[in-house]
């Protein structure tokens, strides 16, 4: 139960930490998001809130991999294919990986064209 109650207050900070208003990419928010969240997927590593969560941050820091990935084990979770949130933030994702995979093709077309 200890475990159930620490899980959730990571999840809760996380949460509220993210909801702060945005500045630059490595602010302390985000680092202090990721970090409740990876203190939760410590206590639960399929917890869909924390990944989820982990992955909001990791899009804000254009690491559009990485949080695609943690998006994909949230939506393995039961309920969670149901969660416009994520399902919002897969395609957001997609959409910026799709952006930088046609910058790379323009980039090595210029130089192999």
């Amino acid at each position: 139960n200890n475990r159930k109650a620490q899980k959730t207050c990571s999840l809760s900070l996380s949460l509220s930490l993210f909801s702060l208003p945005r500045a630059p990419p490595l602010c302390l928010p985000q680092s202090q998001v990721l970090k409740c969240a990876d203190e939760a997927l410590a206590l639960d590593p399929k917890s869909a809130k924390a990944l989820f969560r982990r992955a909001m941050v990791l899009e804000a820091r254009k690491d559009f991999e990485a949080a695609r990935r943690d998006l994909k084990l949230a939506l393995e979770q039961p309920g969670a294919s149901k969660d416009s949130a994520i399902a919002t933030l897969v395609k957001r994702v997609d959409i910026q990986i799709r952006r930088e995979k046609e910058k790379e093709k323009k980039m090595y077309g210029k130089m192999f064209g």
